[in-house]
């Protein structure tokens, strides 16, 4: 996350500011989105299915209107997929994530990533091998290796095991998430419940707020639907208490039924 300019922009080349963009798009489109465990879902694992329209906006330093999809469904081999899709007038973004949910554990099995921003591009491959223990990351010609360690998660999966520790009460909520060369620690800390008037109508939620992984002078909020699953409403980031993004839920569908708030 963070602004898509750097204060060292300026001495990037056209070709690694365009894929230092790419990747601050990445990031501002994944950060919210959180696939919810819930306690009253008959599925085996605990998982919903759910899908969603989005709009989201970065205000400054660089405007920048985008609509998009999110979904998670079930696939044949039992594994579960998560979806995300946005595109703008000059940019645009498709991520999928598969992972498995073992004895209340998330696993993440594959990532990957194909965003472009103007007439640039970068495609990402994230693999779990968990036979050898290895991560290895793929960034266009860029490929890596790392140590498979415990609790470490992809760019959305991370998010199930957040929501599960929200539902459960737990109020500061640490992990490592990897995104490119190395594992990077993620602290969330739950403000309090708050009325938000949304696209659906006025429902309740639980705000929760990034408190490690972030610059000091910037604020990340997320607004979670209490009432349905812990959904992912709305997601509003800040830097010196001015508004640079937000992401909102249009309309969308939760376990088959629709999202509504009250008028």
């Amino acid at each position: 996350m963070g602004t898509f300019l750097s204060n060292t922009a300026k001495l990037l080349t056209p070709d690694s500011l365009a894929k230092a963009m790419i990747r601050r798009l990445s990031c501002f489109l994944a950060m919210p989105i959180i696939i919810i465990l819930t306690a009253s879902s008959a599925q085996a694992e605990g998982l919903t299915e759910f899908r969603m329209k989005l709009k989201a906006e970065r205000f400054r330093p660089i405007s920048v209107t985008m609509s998009g999809t999110q979904s998670l469904v079930k696939l044949p081999n039992e594994n579960w997929q998560f979806q995300l899709m946005a595109d703008g007038s000059w940019a645009g973004i498709e991520e999928t994530s598969e992972f498995s949910v073992q004895q209340n554990q998330v696993l993440p099995v594959h990532f990957q990533s194909d965003s472009h921003f103007s007439f640039f591009s970068e495609k990402k491959e994230i693999t779990f091998d968990r036979q050898n223990n290895k991560i290895s990351i793929t960034v266009d010609k860029d490929q890596r290796t790392l140590d498979l360690k415990a609790a470490v998660f992809d760019p959305h999966s991370y998010q199930i095991h957040l929501a599960n520790q929200i539902r459960e009460g737990k109020s500061d909520i640490e992990f490592q998430v990897i995104r490119y060369k190395r594992p990077l620690i993620y602290s969330y800390q739950v403000v309090g419940e708050e009325w938000l008037n949304t696209a659906t109508g006025k429902l309740l939620t639980v705000k929760v707020r990034q408190v490690r992984g972030v610059d000091k002078k910037e604020d990340y909020f997320v607004w979670l639907a209490k009432d349905y699953g812990y959904i992912p409403i709305q997601f509003e980031h800040y830097k010196k208490d001015k508004i640079i993004d937000r992401i909102e839920m249009i309309s969308g569908t939760f376990d088959g039924k629709p999202i509504q708030g009250s008028r």
